[in-house]
């Protein structure tokens, strides 16, 4: 009886929390400029930060703990941006770098993996003149690894900056943060999982998903406490894609994730209600539009 009313409770704390903090970032953005020209870096020291972790839990909830993930701007351009791709070549197999406006957070352009081969050192995009920031995310990571310098118009804007193959090892420890406060805000969630029917697709998928990547598609949904989830992969899925489970709690916070490498997959029970969010990342240039077609999810009740 209570499923509903505390669902629409917890969707208005989300939306008051996020608008907030998004206020708070773009204040943030305006009185330390410093930090909008370095890449920021998710790891153990992000938390070191006031309100670093509300504002990744209204900005980003669906954690990603199969990429090293970075970040950087707002920073201003005229008519060009461009990347330095050593530093990138040099640290991942996978990686997909993408720029958004500021501060409406709009999918603008994209270089990744699946453009190569790279003839030259550098790379550069034409951009209208605004604001924008990077999202940077290197899947299957190297021993050594870098975040490359950015240039705006020839002139530098980020410098290179190295990280820590050890960098992801804080995901292991996230779920210590958990609190009510994190619980009343993503409740809903599994609430419109479970009652997608009461409300349009398009805006669970809105609620839902991460902030845009060009090259991933997803498949999601609410899990029971007890129930497994069966899985069904087409072959040429699994050689043209990755394919990344990530089991969340209802609290929105990480607490099993992995690779899925053969077609056939049975995920352990789950401990506590939540949601799932496969990631099926291209890692070749063909079977795109087909990936969510080749995957076949099943729920198991639990038993």
């Amino acid at each position: 009886m209570l499923e509903l009313p505390l669902a629409l409770a917890s969707f208005l704390l989300y939306r008051g929390t996020r608008f907030i903090m998004r206020r708070l970032i773009v204040l943030n953005s305006r009185l330390n400029r410093r930090r909008a020209h370095q890449w920021n870096l998710l790891s153990a020291e992000t938390f070191q930060l006031p309100l670093a972790l509300p504002a990744i839990m209204t900005a980003g909830p669906r954690w990603n703990p199969h990429a090293i993930i970075a970040g950087a701007g707002p920073f201003s351009v005229k008519q060009s941006v461009s990347v330095d791709l050593e530093a990138v070549l040099c640290s991942a197999k996978s990686w997909t770098l993408v720029f958004y406006t500021f501060p409406n957070q709009r999918t603008v352009a994209h270089i990744g993996a699946l453009d190569g081969p790279f003839p030259q050192r550098w790379r550069s995009l034409a951009l209208m003149p605004g604001k924008y920031t990077i999202a940077l995310r290197y899947y299957h990571w190297s021993e050594t690894v870098g975040l490359p310098e950015i240039q705006a118009d020839g002139e530098s804007v980020i410098p290179f900056r190295s990280v820590s193959h050890r960098n992801n090892d804080f995901y292991l420890d996230l779920i210590k943060r958990r609190s009510g406060f994190y619980l009343g805000m993503h409740y809903y969630m599994y609430t419109l999982l479970r009652r997608e029917a009461l409300v349009s697709p398009g805006f669970v998928e809105r609620e839902f998903l991460p902030m845009g990547n060009p090259e991933s598609r997803f498949r999601y949904g609410a899990l029971e406490r007890g129930e497994a989830i069966r899985f069904e992969l087409a072959p040429a899925l699994l050689a043209n894609h990755d394919v990344y489970f990530t089991l969340y709690t209802r609290d929105s916070f990480p607490v099993r994730w992995y690779q899925i490498m053969e077609d056939q997959h049975l995920t352990e029970p789950a401990l506590e209600d939540g949601f799932y969010l496969v990631r099926i990342h291209r890692k070749a240039s063909t079977g795109a539009d087909a990936a969510e077609a080749a995957i076949d999810i099943q729920m198991v009740p639990r038993q």
